[in-house]
């Protein structure tokens, strides 16, 4: 992971688009939340990045991170997400590696990276979970590693956050906007909240 041991930055230009970017936009603008579990549940909606610059024949690894972005706890409170005391220590399992890692830059350029069978947990970390603290936020930070063929360089790195991407983890929806939105984009049917819960 960047920042981790001997890197050095990318000497090239290189770019990460999140698709979907309006639809995350959309749910932060109403306080997005994603819902966890301690079994681990996949988060909508899904984390697809589009990469671009990559040289063709270099490896790659990909690694996605869930970045606290408070030093508070959130409850749902009135109809609006409220700071509610000090968030708890963080898991330094925050992070999935991309299960086509490493993979040459064409691979990653040819189509998007997805990271659609990520799932986020409250209970112990189990392959392709993430492991969050609930009624914490967070961001989805993208860490690119190109790995060296020579032991005596560092690897490069360069590191990604997507804004859009902020979101409250909840063990159920509170915000009846954001449950309809995503009930209607998803196609699966969510309980939704009651008004004034």
């Amino acid at each position: 992971m960047c920042g981790r041991g001997e890197t050095k930055e990318f000497d090239y230009p290189i770019t990460a688009q999140l698709e979907g970017e309006s639809l995350w936009s959309e749910l932060k603008s109403h306080g997005n939340e994603m819902v966890v579990s301690r079994i681990g549940k996949r988060m909508f909606p899904n984390c697809n990045i589009r990469l671009n610059g990559l040289l063709p024949t270099a490896y790659y690894h990909l690694v996605l991170e869930a970045l606290p972005i408070s030093r508070d706890k959130f409850e749902y409170d009135n109809g609006k997400w409220v700071a509610a005391g000090p968030a708890q220590p963080e898991s330094d399992k925050r992070i999935y590696t991309h299960p086509e890692t490493p993979l040459q830059g064409a691979g990653w350029i040819r189509k998007p990276a997805s990271f659609k069978t990520v799932k986020f947990t409250t209970g112990e970390r189990d392959g392709n979970q993430i492991v969050v603290r609930l009624g914490q936020k967070y961001v989805l930070r993208l860490h690119l590693v190109e790995l060296s063929d020579q032991p005596h360089i560092a690897n490069r790195c360069a590191t990604f956050v997507f804004r859009e991407t902020e979101f409250i983890t909840v063990n159920s929806y509170k915000n009846e906007i954001v449950a309809a939105v995503k009930m209607n984009r998803s196609g699966q049917n969510y309980v939704l909240p009651e008004r004034g819960a």
